[in-house]
């Protein structure tokens, strides 16, 4: 969790993102980094962070950038 590296994976279809939300298939793990650079030569449907859209002909560089504090509840059960 705190490597600072970001987790890369792949998935084959619509078809397949619907496997692993019901537990019934797993990602292609493709690998760990702490950059990544990605060409993309054709539109291409992506999603970050649960948002969806279809990406134009570009580069994409995408590095770990930090960690978000979180709270932590000190009551306690």
């Amino acid at each position: 969790i705190n490597d600072g590296r970001i987790e890369v994976f792949g998935i084959y279809s619509s078809f397949h993102i619907a496997q692993m939300q019901v537990g019934l298939a797993d990602p292609f793990r493709i690998g760990q980094a702490q950059h990544v650079k990605l060409t993309l030569n054709k539109r291409f449907p992506v999603q970050c962070d649960g948002e969806p859209w279809e990406q134009s002909p570009c580069v994409v560089e995408i590095s770990h950038f930090g960690q978000a504090k979180m709270l932590v509840n000190g009551l306690d059960q």
